[in-house]
């Protein structure tokens, strides 16, 4: 699913929310927000404080292991368990969908609630991190 909020700087927790209802969570991403707003985990429009974002993902049963940068490779991360986020000239996060060429990946965008390719170069270009979740109890 392609989780999508009105607020940009919401990203993250959109794309959590994505992955919890790929994974069997009936929440929608509403309930799931209200539920990381009442423990403190977010503000009022769903934005996770930077360097803080393993403790909604603790919350909601999810795993969040930062891994070393590289490019994924054809049928690697095609669960949507991979988060790439960026700290260049913009900090957002995105959700990998799968590799569609050499240069070329595609990722679910929560600003737009699409897919969208984006081109190696413009990832590299944007410091990404890349974040891979979990369920705990898989």
């Amino acid at each position: 699913m392609i989780a999508s909020l009105k607020e940009k700087q919401a990203c993250f927790s959109a794309c959590v929310a994505g992955f919890l209802q790929d994974n069997g969570s009936t929440k929608t991403q509403g309930e799931i927000l209200a539920e990381l707003g009442a423990a403190g985990l977010c503000n009022d429009q769903g934005v996770v404080p930077l360097g803080k974002e393993s403790d909604p993902c603790d919350k909601l049963g999810v795993m969040l292991s930062e891994i070393s940068y590289r490019f994924p490779q054809q049928g690697e991360f095609e669960d949507g368990s991979l988060l790439i986020t960026f700290n260049g000239k913009q900090l957002h996060c995105l959700r990998f969908h799968k590799r569609v060429s050499d240069d070329g990946l595609e990722l679910m965008n929560p600003d737009t609630g699409r897919l969208e390719l984006w081109k190696k170069s413009v990832i590299e270009a944007e410091c990404p991190k890349l974040f891979q979740m979990r369920l705990k109890s898989a």
